[in-house]
């Protein structure tokens, strides 16, 4: 506001807020971009001194670091984080909307940046972002460090976000980048990765090694502030989900205070060792567990650990939570409603219908609305849509058996609830593959 431009000097801010002060009252003193008057540390710490003021101040990234504020205001601050919003607060914001899957999968994709909300259309969301990105990259970190040109800040930053949970050292990366034609070297390549995590643009997190109990230097890996600013930079280039969803947890870690490493046990790899005090919690992120193979690529290095502490997978296949030798395994659960309906009609169908030759029965989607207690009337699109996720779900959960072997040993299966469903929209049929190892399930629960 023009009306304000002269407090933009620091006697002017300073002889301002003073005017204003109202006795008898707590006054709060907020500024905001702080960085746009030059010496406001002389106008804060004078106020300050006054002991009157609850200040705060705020401001760019780049502007703003943890040891220019040391400096400026020598122990006399506390740093407060702010974060983009958690998957928490977006539900929140879209109160409206009651089924948290799809406001998860638009989470991962649009991230935490409020301001892009109120934005209708997906291109003006995504230019809101560069716009914020841009800003604190190509302007505040030039202006910052004087910068002789941003290409190789700019290209770095992009390769950072392509690989997001990867082991990262800034000799790789300049190799990488020169023989992509854009020369640098390792010396510029760890100056800038500094500034961009100086800028809380990215957040390195060291590896700790579980067995030595030590932390190790030769690698780090980068995660992004915000996993919305990938998508609006990169697009679904190269998207892998199990990244982003490693990296909406990471930045989840960091906003509840925990301290975040990257575990390492002999060869194996932890995700995330998370400390908070005396509290330890080791992680393993994945997109999808459902198959044996990804299942135990994933707890066998949790199973190695040889420490009480908590260990848990966080898994985004809409499983219901269960624990597995010890670990915790965390996903959606299903939607009780829709879901117990349409697995009344799975088992009633799977009870009459035989299976053909590939083992799939296949059934009119009319009638397996009738059979989940549907009436006809509601055969719209819409509710189509609803079916056919409900399946997705029923599917994709995994139920956990044990069974005596050799020796008075137990061994474990997990096995989906079924092998194939699905809503075959061209004919308007349900198609349903069972799992053998679960014929008596089905025919128990119909």
């Amino acid at each position: 506001d023009l009306a304000y431009e002269e407090i933009k000097e620091y006697h002017a801010l300073h002889a301002y807020v003073e005017e204003h002060y109202q006795e008898g009252k707590t006054n709060y003193l907020f500024v905001d971009e702080v960085q746009m008057c030059p010496k406001f540390e002389l106008a804060i710490n004078s106020l300050y001194s006054k002991g009157k003021y609850d200040i705060y101040v705020t401001g760019s990234n780049a502007f703003l670091l943890s040891a220019d504020l040391a400096t400026l205001f020598t122990g006399r601050y506390i740093e407060i984080h702010v974060f983009p919003f958690s998957f928490q607060e977006y539900c929140q914001y879209y109160d409206d909307i009651s089924d948290k899957d799809k406001l998860f999968d638009e989470y991962a994709i649009k991230g935490g940046l409020a301001g892009s909300y109120a934005y209708r259309t997906e291109k003006d969301r995504t230019n809101y972002i560069k716009e914020v990105y841009e800003t604190i990259v190509t302007r505040d970190l030039e202006q910052k460090y004087t910068l002789p040109d941003t290409l190789v800040l700019q290209r770095l930053s992009e390769f950072l976000m392509d690989n997001i949970s990867n082991l990262t050292s800034p000799n790789k990366v300049s190799q990488l980048l020169t023989a992509n034609e854009t020369p640098t070297n390792h010396v510029t390549v760890g100056k800038y990765i500094k500034y961009l995590c100086n800028a809380f643009v990215f957040y390195d997190i060291k590896r700790y090694d579980i067995r030595g109990k030590k932390y190790l230097e030769s690698s780090e890996k980068f995660y992004l502030c915000d996993s919305g600013i990938r998508y609006a930079i990169l697009g679904s280039r190269n998207i892998d989900y199990g990244r982003v969803y490693e990296n909406v947890v990471c930045i989840e870690l960091l906003r509840r205070g925990y301290d975040v490493y990257v575990g390492k046990l002999y060869q194996k790899e932890i995700d995330f060792v998370a400390q908070r005090g005396s509290e330890k919690i080791y992680i393993q992120v994945s997109d999808d567990i459902s198959g044996q193979e990804t299942f135990e690529r994933e707890y066998s290095p949790l199973l190695r650990i040889r420490d009480a502490y908590p260990k848990m997978i966080i898994a985004r296949t809409r499983h219901p939570k269960y624990s597995y030798e010890g670990i915790e395994i965390h996903g959606p659960r299903l939607d009780m409603d829709t879901d117990f309906k349409v697995w009344v009609g799975i088992t009633s169908a799977l009870f009459d219908y035989a299976p053909d030759d590939d083992g799939i029965i296949t059934l009119p989607f009319s009638e397996f609305a009738d059979r989940c207690g549907y009436p006809r009337k509601r055969l719209s699109k819409a509710f189509r849509k609803s079916i056919d996720d409900s399946l997705t779900r029923i599917q994709q959960t995994v139920v956990k058996f044990r069974f005596p072997a050799a020796k008075g040993h137990l061994n474990n299966i997990n096995v989906n609830l079924l092998a194939y469903s699905s809503l075959n929209t061209e004919l308007d049929v349900i198609e349903i593959q069972p799992q053998k190892q679960l014929s008596e399930l089905y025919y128990v629960d119909y």
